[in-house]
């Protein structure tokens, strides 16, 4: 999930580039052990697969709803058509197929004085409103209001309940809609119990640390992962923070 530039160039360049059991004659059983031995085993996506990229580009609906409420894009609509791409264009040429070559393009005259003119600014479009400070404020109101989604969610459903276990703080978290690889497991410290919930997006990562305690909630965002340090890319997590409920 954070190996976001990989997996953005694995998208980009693959939009360029573009068990069933049997039955015997006779009709007998076919021996299950058998059956199962010849049967390929289910494996994760290969690294830097296209199939990687659709499930790093797919948020849980827990997610995806907040998300394009406050404004911000869904993105696995950033694939696009990239399941329409035809298989055959996406396959390399065969080793022994012929290199074609293009003809050269001749290049276009152009009518006399045009060469040196300057270039007319409404030829590009209307300038960006607000240039890239406003674009970083969008962006900020965006996760702003991600964060207090989430927050205000989940601490509806965990406000005023007593003597809760991290075990239940689990079963609350997976029936609001969030898978158990977006929460940093639930444990006892600093007199509540802390978790971390994984809201991170294909382009950053985004974490939201919480604590309950006495059926009050507290909450840090941030945007703190735990990598490095040997630390496989496919392992990287949301880092857990300390959230103290106010006593």
């Amino acid at each position: 999930m954070r190996r976001l530039p990989v997996l953005v160039i694995t998208a980009m360049s693959a939009l360029t580039l573009a068990a069933c059991g049997s039955q015997s004659a006779d009709g007998a059983r076919t021996d299950v052990r058998a059956d199962a031995a010849s049967k390929p085993k289910a494996s994760a996506p290969a690294p830097g697969s296209l199939d990687e990229v659709k499930e790093a580009f797919t948020l849980p609906e827990a997610l995806r709803k907040i998300e394009t409420d406050c404004g911000g894009q869904d993105p696995a609509e950033l694939l696009g058509g990239l399941d329409e791409v035809p298989e055959d264009e996406t396959a390399a040429p065969p080793a022994d197929a012929p290199a074609t070559e293009e003809p050269p393009q001749e290049p276009v005259p152009l009518p006399d004085g045009q060469g040196s003119a300057s270039p007319d600014p409404e030829d590009f479009g209307p300038p960006q409103e607000g240039g890239p400070e406003q674009g970083e404020k969008d962006i900020e109101k965006v996760e702003t209001c991600v964060f207090d989604g989430h927050t205000a969610r989940v601490t509806k459903a965990l406000t005023s309940r007593a003597s809760l276990t991290p075990d239940d703080v689990s079963a609350v978290l997976k029936d609001l809609g969030y898978p158990a690889e977006r929460v940093v497991a639930p444990k006892s410290a600093a007199g509540a119990i802390q978790f971390t919930l994984d809201l991170s997006v294909p382009f950053g990562p985004r974490c939201l640390s919480m604590g309950v305690a006495d059926g009050k909630v507290a909450a840090v965002p941030h945007h703190n992962v735990l990598a490095g340090d040997g630390i496989p890319e496919s392992e990287e997590r949301c880092e857990q923070r300390k959230a103290v409920p106010a006593s």
